[in-house]
């Protein structure tokens, strides 16, 4: 066929939920499923410079997690002893029963909070039906010179929550996400549209940050996706992009569980030869007239000149960089207000950027648009915000920034 339907998904996915997001599952027995109001989203969580930070962490996966076969590729790395090429691929990988959280930035005792299994440290990994509570500190141990420690707080802003299982996990959505807002902060969370207008769930990718010092803000999260094995209504595996000859663009995209693939929105298989896609038509593939309404990437909405401030975030997956962008909106490269990096804020000394390199597996950047939402003149309309490579983005990175009154 042409085409296949959807809804593209992942059957064995894993998630990182908060406790108090789940509910009984009526056609389930003893099972529990997220709260109907709230978006399948990864796990997000905020904490101000300065917190101690207690995640407990309870592990309610099977022993013999489920796993599909995909079209994910590894690095091509291994021969084995008959000469062929890299039979080895993540088909051949099963993912860990054992879940951890690894926080970047922060400090914390290693032996026990680190969120991996590491040489000789305690496990720090929760086993089916285990339980693991970390502790970690939201900003800097210090040590002077005549040995004595003291602690200051570090408005760190983005960081991941990377899982312990760095191949697998991350392919099936077990990561997440920790923003350390300035010292003195409260936020609450947006509504955003589901799937069957005109209801609505909470959405912790968009929130309104009031801080005493820095003011109110927008705050938006985007965490980029580059391994995902999805399949389509029918269960089969959605192949990767054609021509697709390197490891690192294999596999399917999305942003925060939610991908639009433009070969999806014209109407065409992904393993469709360029020599034939390329006479495709794709001037208006981004219009909402393609598909009837928006596209279920996230859609993040502020007031025009509002205070803005996107976290883009990407936990793990392929090596192949992306380029985050955002139409009509510039941001300082190096938003701190000292050199320590102890605050965010206006720094007259870093150059102005409309796109920025290098958002791969672990990268972390927060960018605070200058003269708030819309620019100078608070522009309205949709905005895109995508990934600038060709194969992510036609995989399905990308999404709108809604300026509205």
């Amino acid at each position: 066929p042409e085409t296949q339907a959807g809804p593209l998904h992942d059957p064995t996915a894993i998630m990182f939920v908060r406790t108090t997001d789940l509910q009984p599952d009526p056609t389930r027995p003893g099972q529990l499923r997220l709260k109907t109001n709230l978006r399948a989203e990864p796990l997000i969580l905020r904490a101000n410079a300065g917190d101690c930070i207690a995640v407990i962490l309870r592990n309610r996966l099977p022993i013999n997690p489920p796993d599909l076969d995909g079209y994910d590729t590894l690095p091509l790395l291994l021969d084995d002893l008959g000469g062929t090429f890299d039979p080895f691929n993540a088909n051949q990988l099963k993912p860990s029963k054992h879940v951890g959280l690894h926080p970047q930035l922060l400090t914390y005792n290693v032996h026990r909070s680190d969120g991996n299994n590491v040489g000789f440290n305690r496990i720090s990994t929760a086993a089916p039906g285990g339980i693991q509570t970390y502790l970690w500190y939201a900003g800097l141990q210090l040590v002077s010179t005549s040995g004595s420690i003291s602690f200051k707080p570090a408005e760190f802003g983005a960081t991941n929550l990377v899982p312990s299982d760095r191949i697998k996990h991350t392919n099936k959505g077990g990561f997440g996400a920790l923003i350390i807002e300035p010292s003195g902060s409260t936020w609450t969370v947006d509504t955003d549209p589901l799937p069957v207008p005109p209801l609505t769930g909470i959405t912790r990718a968009s929130a309104t940050v009031n801080n005493a010092t820095t003011g109110s803000f927008k705050e938006f999260v985007t965490i980029f996706q580059t391994d995902v094995n999805l399949r389509y209504k029918s269960g089969d595996a959605v192949k990767s992009i054609s021509d697709d000859d390197d490891p690192e663009d294999s596999a399917q995209k999305g942003v925060n569980y939610r991908a639009e693939p433009l070969w999806f929105r014209i109407g065409y298989l992904p393993q469709t030869p360029f020599n034939i896609t390329r006479d495709q038509n794709f001037f208006d593939v981004l219009s909402n007239n393609k598909v009837g309404g928006d596209p279920v990437t996230p859609i993040f909405t502020a007031a025009p000149n509002q205070a803005t401030r996107f976290r883009s975030l990407n936990p793990g997956g392929h090596a192949r960089n992306n380029v985050f962008t955002l139409h009509g909106h510039i941001w300082e490269e190096e938003p701190w207000t000292t050199n320590s990096g102890f605050n965010i804020g206006t720094n007259p000394l870093s150059e102005w950027k409309g796109a920025q390199y290098g958002n791969g597996a672990t990268s972390h950047d927060n960018f605070l648009l200058k003269n708030g939402a819309g620019g100078k003149v608070g522009v309205q309309g949709d905005f895109l915000y995508r990934t600038f490579q060709s194969f992510q983005f036609d995989g399905g990175i990308w999404g709108i920034f809604r300026v509205n009154p």
